[in-house]
């Protein structure tokens, strides 16, 4: 008997005390420690209001059996900075597709982006400039009309994956194990690199691009070995560059330079999520000054399950790092930088744990624009993908998005959302005014739910209904994001499995409606320029390297391709004199690369010569070259396509020059001339490298 009576004591207990929670999101539950798995839904979550009540002399009765979210306008967290996503690598694609302007409508007039992530390029083959000036200009003129119908501004965020060779250690843009160059007393070049950063901003604002925030370096902690990249450690280190030191160098040269225009950081942009990392890595900098970081900016690849091959991510799995951010980081803002696993449902439920667990103010996918990479599949890892038919297609992240992106506008305030359900994930956002409510529910489960908005002492007016039902893999844009106009009667609605639900709102909270103010268009005075200013064509030829390595610096300009690894040779060259070795190759396409740089005009032809020895005999030593063009890459054709020395003699030196063939109709751009030895891996060695840019065409030379 007395077991029945503590028993009951104890369920009495746990119903008063599930019934005395009325705050947060539903998914701010904190775990036990090391719990991965999906958090039980209190804060009322999972508590119905009873639906039998008797009702009042003036109430209808309460008829509806299914579950209710409940908003609180009056209970507010974190606001929004935005949604945005990247436009780097292929983003020149949508500018040449067919129908490029229905593109730029669904990235920002449907879609409604308003941060756009650039890539700093500033310097990387030639002084004083930047190869992806007019494609970002482009992209940022086509967003900023947009904005401006709705009386919104975008925003830019300036990102570096590598500051240009002569910064870095190993002299190379091209991979990511490097760091920050020292200088002649052994001292990491800190003011050279913020220096480096201030001239790249007002460079690309001399474009008309407002940069707004930048992020001094793209993930920090990562050493890629197919792009750029530039480590720096959270600690200065013998052969890692401080992170904290590079931000301040950054932050108080901005100030010097622009004042109060000067753009925001953010930092530390790390692979990882795990606050802990974030806070290791800015504690110096925040230390001195505390000022100095916006926001912190972080990726999703560490801090949680995600699988880019099978294009899976597992939302929950992220809870333990998401839920001690408001804690562990204060009350810092916080920007998801750059993310693209998972499918469209699994998208959708990660964004809103995001916002609701972390309290993210802003959220940017990464790549907005791609190649055509996963034609055959619509969960594919862009935003919009154009063939080379240039044919643009959205993909299912794509939707995921936008029922965030759409009605969730920057200035809006997350507000108190209690889903009622654990299968339910839901959110709330709220203008200043109070009369506009975006509100998202990702229902994860299969089963099919009737559901009921309801908010205290909040009556709403009209409301629209957008849905798409997923599912776990979705395969087209058939039926997704479909307008089912205003809420039911008792403001109702039915939630399909695996679907993802916005709710557009107009009401008011108390007892005054307040009316919806009409946008105001934006008007700007300032052109964004979209061309490069036009050049005179050079009338003489431009040697571009000519060096026969008789000192260490004559290496400057080339650059280990692949897992090639440099070394300067004092003496054994061709003429007795230094020389330059070539080994570590893992595969026969692994070699030297030179930078060519960046021209207004191509010439006729590339001459190249050179002096080369092979460590075994050798059939084909290849010299080719390839020419870039608004991130895309083009290749010689013709008889003039590469320069190669053949029949090659183990410890004997061969003298081999040639031409190749320049596109005519690539202006402007830049190009890069590779050395490699096909079928093998063997070292090898160059001297007396010679490259010219013809601009007189050469007796004799088929130059077609």
């Amino acid at each position: 008997m007395k077991k029945c009576i503590v028993s009951v004591f104890l369920i009495c207990v746990m119903l008063l005390s599930a019934c005395a929670k009325n705050g947060g999101s539903d998914d701010n539950t904190t775990p036990a420690p090391g719990n991965t798995t999906d958090p039980v839904v209190t804060n009322g979550a999972d508590v119905q209001p009873d639906s039998t009540k008797a009702p009042t002399p003036t109430e209808e009765p309460d008829t509806f059996e299914g579950k209710t979210l409940e908003f609180d306008f009056n209970k507010q967290y974190q606001t929004i900075d935005g949604f945005g996503a990247a436009f780097t690598w292929y983003a020149e694609r949508l500018l040449r597709a067919e129908d490029s302007e229905g593109g730029f409508d669904a990235l920002f007039n449907d879609l409604k982006l308003n941060i756009l992530r650039f890539k700093n390029e500033y310097e990387y083959n030639i002084e004083d400039k930047a190869e992806n000036a007019v494609t970002m200009a482009s992209y940022y003129k086509e967003a900023r009309e947009r904005a401006a119908q709705y009386g919104e501004k975008v925003q830019v965020l300036l990102c570096c994956w590598s500051p240009p060779a002569k910064l870095k250690s190993d002299n190379s843009i091209d991979v990511g194990s490097g760091t920050l160059k020292k200088d002649a007393a052994g001292n990491y070049c800190y003011d050279e690199y913020a220096a480096w950063w201030t001239e790249s901003v007002k460079y690309y604002r001399s474009f008309g691009i407002q940069i707004d925030y930048v992020s001094i370096q793209n993930e920090v902690d990562f050493a890629p070995d197919d792009y750029e990249g530039c480590l720096f450690a959270a600690n200065e280190t013998a052969d890692k560059a401080s992170y904290s030191k590079a931000f301040l160098a950054v932050y108080r040269a901005f100030k010097a330079e622009f004042g109060d225009d000067a753009p925001k950081l953010i930092g530390p942009e790390t692979m990882s999520c795990v606050p802990t990392t974030l806070k290791s890595y800015m504690k110096e900098a925040l230390a001195e000054e505390p000022e100095s970081m916006y926001a912190y900016g972080f990726h999703l690849y560490v801090g949680g399950t995600s699988n880019s091959s099978t294009m899976q991510v597992s939302p929950s799995s992220y809870y333990d790092n998401f839920s001690m951010m408001p804690t562990l980081l204060g009350n810092n803002k916080k920007w998801q930088t750059e993310f693209y696993i998972g499918h469209g449902i699994q998208t959708a439920e990660l964004i809103n744990s995001a916002l609701t667990q972390a309290e993210m103010n802003a959220y940017v996918y990464w790549s907005g624009v791609w190649a055509d990479s996963t034609a055959n599949t619509f969960e594919s890892a862009d935003l919009i993908e154009v063939n080379n038919a240039r044919e643009w297609r959205t993909s299912a992240n794509y939707w995921a998005l936008r029922h965030f992106s759409e009605f969730i506008r920057p200035g809006y305030v997350r507000i108190d959302a209690v889903s009622g359900y654990k299968e339910l994930r839901a959110s709330a956002f709220a203008n200043e005014a109070g009369n506009k409510i975006a509100v998202v529910i990702v229902n994860r489960s299969d089963e099919e739910i009737d559901y009921r908005l309801k908010g205290k002492n909040y009556t709403i007016t009209d409301s629209t209904v957008y849905q798409s039902v997923f599912g776990d893999e979705c395969e087209s844009a058939d039926g997704l994001y479909q307008n089912l106009g205003a809420l039911g009667k008792g403001n109702t609605l039915t939630l399909p499995g695996k679907s993802v639900t916005t709710i557009d709102i107009t009401g008011y909270y108390g007892d005054t409606e307040i009316p919806v103010a009409k946008p105001e268009v934006i008007k700007y005075d300032n052109e964004v320029i979209t061309e490069f200013p036009v050049s005179v064509i050079p009338t003489t030829d431009v040697t571009v390297m000519d060096t026969s390595f008789e000192v260490n610096t004559d290496t400057n300009g080339l650059s280990s391709f692949g897992s090639s690894k440099l070394m300067y040779i004092a003496d054994g060259g061709a003429d007795g004199n230094g020389c330059l070795q070539v080994s570590g190759r893992t595969q026969d396409w692994n070699g030297l690369l030179l930078s060519g740089g960046y021209f207004e005009h191509y010439g006729y032809m590339l001459y190249v010569s050179y002096d080369v020895m092979m460590e075994k005999d050798t059939e084909i030593l290849s010299c080719t070259s390839s020419f870039d063009k608004n991130g895309s890459t083009y290749y010689p054709e013709g008889e003039n396509r590469r320069v190669v020395a053949t029949d090659l003699k183990a410890g004997e030196w061969k003298h081999v020059e040639g031409y190749m063939t320049m596109y005519s109709d690539m202006d402007p751009g830049s190009f890069k001339i590779y050395w490699e030895s096909a079928g093998n891996k063997d070292d090898f060695w160059l001297d007396n490298v010679k490259v010219q840019i013809l601009y007189t065409k050469p007796a004799g030379v088929y130059t077609d």
